[in-house]
């Protein structure tokens, strides 16, 4: 008995009804996994991080902490361009734009920066934080100042003084001061 035309045609539809449910198992879906290691200059895990996803468009937020192994992993994360953030104490803060349009697992290796720290020292002068305002170099001779000094005889006095406690002046075998100055590397007494 011969097949009528709009039979067959139900029984192709009730075949294909049939063997959909069947494909739908294989589906390959649309969302994908990240996952990653974050890592110091040294190649050194770190624990604790703080890694963080984000798609504006969306709105999907996730974040998630580095584990024992210095791991992180984002599962069934939609199709999407994403933000990822990665903070740990101790280290510059990390950023990038990763793309996730497979459903191949995404793997990242994050290679953070320690901080450097730095101090910044602003010194502001005053003339009224410097023991002496005046420029020029001299030596200041007072009665404090001659009381401690050893005198060889009364009768020096001043010359003796000033000898003694001016630095760059020398004494003459008739107890004439003399300054010296700087010649080649030498010091001589002026003339």
């Amino acid at each position: 008995m011969p097949i009528s035309q709009s039979r067959l045609i139900a029984m192709a539809a009730i075949a294909l009804a049939l063997a959909v449910p069947c494909f739908g198992g294989q589906s390959v879906g649309n969302a994908t996994t990240l996952y990653g290691t974050v890592v110091d200059e040294t190649g050194a895990i770190i624990l604790g991080a703080t890694v963080k996803i984000h798609n504006p468009v969306s709105g999907l937020d996730r974040s998630t902490q580095t584990d024992t192994t210095g791991q992180f992993n984002f599962t069934n994360v939609p199709f999407n361009p994403y933000h990822l953030t990665v903070a740990a104490k101790g280290f510059s803060p990390h950023a990038e734009n990763v793309e996730l349009r497979s459903v191949l697992p995404v793997m990242l290796t994050i290679t953070m920066r320690a901080v450097v720290a730095s101090t910044t020292v602003t010194v502001h002068e005053e003339a009224g934080d410097l023991v002496e305002t005046d420029p020029t170099f001299h030596s200041d001779v007072d009665k404090n100042l001659l009381d401690r000094l050893p005198m060889p005889a009364e009768s020096s006095g001043l010359s003796a003084a000033v000898t003694a406690a001016t630095p760059g002046v020398s004494a003459d075998s008739n107890n004439m001061m003399h300054g010296l100055r700087r010649r080649t590397g030498q010091f001589r007494p002026d003339q």
